[in-house]
């Protein structure tokens, strides 16, 4: 199985870095034709909009397309939420175009945007969601803070999974992974087996252990959604206070920042604003515009602004009590910061083992 995506690019054991979602055409087939050179049967990929949007994927013809979530995000290239879904949409109203039969478009119908976009497709449709008139949908579910037990509805009959991921968001990528399976005919033995040995995805909840006596959670979440989710996810096993540590990407949509701010405020207990990828604007500025939503602190929560990153991290790393959790959201897997005028080398988690390993920053 090769594999291409936001963090890297796999043939095999081959790991490159990935400088796009989705790499511009020629670097794209370029990949797709060493991946057949290795003998890979699969392959798996993020379809960014962007990509459909500029035509990246042309003549690609898909077997499967799995529709997650469409929540706020790109609107500075976008413009408006419609023209993003659009975009996306554009995958699935093409699913059929080639010589391929039997294409199938999995939908998470839980997200309005699925309704709109089933109607544009002529592909086999699989859904899920947590109604129990999808195709797969939960019959029960118990999320631990490093684990999580999940039984599912399945056309082929109940799963049972064990899984070493957490989170309700998870869930719902559990049901989609299960839905591109089955409709690529693979065994549910297999399916049941191969994800109860998955260990999760770096920069995406992931724990940090560097002896330290509280959790700590490293996250991609840089959208309104995806932080949400992640501190709803963090809350759940928060038995002191939670914390956040996130900021907003320069030269990107700022419409997000004040959203983002607000939800913090209204789902963590300890807010810490910083920087994460100012590009050319002012961290400052990109704070002052996070901070309009950050104005009437409620009693007994805690709002801080350190726009040095580091400094930030290593704030809530000094502060934090025993049962505290705190989420380290926003760079994820990224192991770079982008400044104004150079671009340095930065990785939370490095953040946090250096801090444990010394104590001190």
């Amino acid at each position: 199985v090769g594999l291409i995506g936001t963090i890297n690019i796999m043939i095999n054991d081959e790991i490159t870095e990935s400088h796009n979602t989705t790499p511009d055409v020629v670097d794209l087939q370029k990949t797709l034709y060493a991946m057949c050179c290795a003998g890979c049967d699969y392959c798996v990929m993020e379809v960014s909009s962007h990509a459909l949007a500029l035509k990246r994927v042309a003549g690609i013809e898909y077997d499967c397309a799995v529709l997650t979530n469409i929540t706020q995000d790109h609107l500075d290239f976008h413009k408006t939420m419609e023209n993003y879904r659009d975009a996306k949409s554009l995958l699935f109203e093409h699913l059929t175009d080639g010589s391929k039969p039997n294409k199938n478009a999995v939908f998470n119908m839980d997200d309005p945007s699925s309704a709109i976009i089933r109607e544009r497709t002529k592909a086999n449709v699989l859904t899920y969601g947590e109604g129990h008139d999808n195709d797969i949908y939960p019959l029960s579910f118990t999320v631990e803070p490093k684990h999580m037990q999940l039984l599912l509805h399945t056309p082929v009959g109940e799963m049972d999974l064990e899984l070493k991921i957490t989170g309700e968001f998870n869930v719902y990528n559990v049901m989609g992974v299960i839905g591109a399976m089955l409709a690529e005919k693979i065994d549910k033995d297999i399916i049941c087996s191969v994800l109860d040995g998955f260990d999760g995805v770096p920069g995406r909840f992931q724990l940090v252990e560097a002896g330290q006596p509280y959790t700590v959670i490293v996250d991609y979440a840089h959208t309104p959604d995806g932080l949400e989710n992640v501190l709803k996810t963090a809350r759940s096993i928060t038995r002191g206070k939670l914390w956040v540590v996130f900021g907003c990407g320069g030269d990107r949509d700022n419409k997000k920042r004040p959203i983002m701010g607000a939800l913090a405020l209204e789902l963590a207990d300890n807010i810490v604003v910083t920087s994460d990828n100012p590009r050319t604007e002012d961290p400052e500025l990109i704070i002052d515009e996070i901070f309009t939503a950050l104005q009437n602190v409620p009693e007994g929560k805690h709002v801080t602004r350190l726009s040095d990153r580091r400094e930030a991290i290593c704030y809530a790393l000094a502060e934090a009590a025993d049962d505290d959790v705190i989420l380290i959201a926003g760079k994820g897997h990224e192991n770079y910061q982008i400044l104004k005028d150079r671009t340095i080398h930065f990785d939370d988690k490095e953040v946090v083992m250096e801090y444990w390993s010394d104590k001190k920053c």
